[in-house]
């Protein structure tokens, strides 16, 4: 949970280095698509109060980040369509959050063919730390 808190402070101070002109006041928004129920609620709950603490801390620092959490039933088709509603509605900035492998992949599948930031915070499936497999 530590390791992960701290790739989300790392992500929102890239995010206030990478702000364009003009979108100071606009936070950078992760999408959090993670299992807040069926069999990973666990560990869905778990990473999910970690992220929180993170984005408190960030902007308390004075940037901004926001978490956009929607539930993904620890589903990998769920995952896939949390993660496309993530990027075209709520027009997150970066992709995060699901803990099991199956959903990790459905999300990150979804994340590569739209060229969405993706950070897996807690799987560690073979093809989700090798870019283009």
């Amino acid at each position: 949970m530590k390791r992960m808190a701290m790739n989300l402070v790392l992500i929102g101070l890239v995010a206030a280095l990478a702000t364009p002109a003009g979108a100071e006041d606009r936070p950078f928004r992760i999408g959090w698509n993670t299992e807040l129920s069926g069999p990973f609620t666990f560990a869905g709950t778990a990473c999910l109060d970690a992220a929180r603490l993170a984005e408190g801390e960030v902007n308390a620092g004075g940037k901004k980040i926001e978490l956009v959490v929607r539930d993904n039933q620890t589903n990998p088709a769920q995952a896939a369509a949390v993660a496309r509603a993530l990027d075209t509605q709520d027009k997150v900035d970066l992709l995060s959050g699901p803990t099991n492998a199956d959903v990790s992949l459905a999300a990150y599948g979804y994340a590569e063919q739209a060229g969405l930031p993706y950070l897996v915070p807690v799987a560690s499936f073979p093809q989700l730390t090798k870019p283009g497999t």
